[in-house]
């Protein structure tokens, strides 16, 4: 028998809405966020130029989704008014192409598909006058350079070109430019130079955590990926609220009754149980929680690794302060040999920690800053002992 024979009795009748890059025709719970970026994007109809834009959130919120979707649209829009206006739309992964060099060869590479750039020996300007020679006409056109994880940017010379193409004469006069960055953390914009965001002039906006009627919505909106009758609204509503209590993150979301769906399937189950939910929560919980942590910045990663070990060791466990955390990091920077973080930089990575969900900050009745209360998520602290041994390797690998 083949072993794909089979395969008519899935309970799953389109898998591609289940899919990360999947973009449905109707967003969800981001209506106000769908305004903003159409807002920025209007000048481009009355011979102008868009907004440039920063979209930060915590992950899954929708921040790659509603930029695409918007982005659709508008070239949708212009073509329906037969506007004589090409859109030339670049999404590039910062987190991948971490230099500027990177991101402009993977601008060339996706602007000029098939093109075979030397590994070695061009520099930043001879793929800036490549770049340049592909838009050489006239023509009336709008690129819009997205720009996801732009915290992962390790220096910002990219940015400060795009955002004087026009002045620079980079492109020929109808050519607009727009960048819209993403990122996780709004901290991040500090990272960059004063007269880069001054020459930006990035609109911000944020995108908060998915509430559980939301989630409750997106999921229904993605049935069509099963067969009828196969998940029930009581499963539906078991996936929105565990992941509305844990992160509001509508991808993670998504992917969870994905997995809930191949579960039953390998049963041999025609219908999904909650009791499917609950399992597959729970192995997802661990192995969401260690590609968090291991996707962690290395400078967050020092810093969690400090409130781990005054959670674990210490008996200030429930009472862990800012101060505290900046006297053990420079412990833990004395003993890895690497430079002791300020205590402005170990804020700023608490922050970081606080919105991947991994701690918990609370300013005292004060409004002093050391007296920030900082505490463990709870699944956090369950595993500690072993996130403790994780971090430390993980660290130290980085630094041999």
């Amino acid at each position: 028998m083949n072993i794909f024979e089979n395969i008519s009795n899935s309970i799953f009748r389109d898998i591609r809405c289940l899919e990360n890059d999947y973009i449905p025709s109707k967003l969800i719970g981001r209506d106000y966020e769908i305004g903003e970026i159409a807002d920025a994007c209007k000048p481009i109809f009355i011979n102008g130029k868009p907004r440039n834009l920063f979209l930060f959130g915590k992950p899954g919120t929708g921040k790659s989704v509603t930029s695409a979707y918007v982005i659709n649209q508008l070239k949708e829009s212009i073509k329906k008014q037969k506007l004589d206006i090409e859109v030339v739309h670049f999404r590039v992964s910062c987190k991948d192409k971490p230099t500027s060099t990177a991101v402009l060869r993977e601008l060339i590479k996706q602007a000029k598909p098939g093109t075979r750039l030397p590994g070695r020996g061009l520099g930043f300007d001879d793929y800036l006058e490549y770049f340049s020679d592909i838009f050489s006409n006239d023509s009336h056109r709008l690129i819009i350079v997205v720009l996801d994880e732009i915290d992962c940017l390790k220096d910002d010379k990219i940015l400060y070109i795009l955002s004087r193409a026009d002045e620079m004469c980079l492109l020929p006069k109808n050519t607009k430019f727009s960048i819209i960055g993403i990122s996780n953390n709004f901290d991040s914009k500090k990272s960059i130079g004063t007269n880069v965001v001054s020459s930006l002039y990035m609109k911000d906006i944020l995108f908060n955590p998915y509430k559980e009627e939301q989630l409750f919505s997106i999921l229904n909106d993605r049935l069509d990926a099963f067969c009828d009758d196969v998940v029930d609204e009581e499963v539906i509503s078991l996936c929105s609220r565990l992941s509305a209590e844990k992160h509001g993150n509508a991808r993670e979301t998504i992917q969870l009754l994905k997995e809930v769906g191949h579960l039953a399937e390998n049963n041999g189950d025609s219908k999904v149980k909650l009791n499917d939910v609950h399992i597959v929560t729970e192995t997802a919980n661990v192995a969401y929680l260690g590609d968090v942590i291991m996707n962690l910045p290395e400078l967050e990663k020092r810093v969690f690794l400090a409130v781990v070990q005054l959670s674990n060791h210490t008996r200030c466990k429930t009472q862990i302060k800012t101060d505290t955390v900046v006297s053990k990091q420079d412990e833990l920077s004395r003993k890895f040999k690497m430079k002791p973080l300020s205590r402005q930089d170990v804020s700023q990575m608490l922050n970081g920690l606080a919105l991947s969900q991994l701690i918990s900050i609370q300013k005292g009745n004060d409004g002093r800053k050391n007296t920030s209360i900082i505490k463990l998520d709870e699944e956090v602290k369950k595993q500690s002992l072993v996130i403790e041994n994780v971090l430390e390797k993980s660290i130290y690998e980085s630094h041999i």
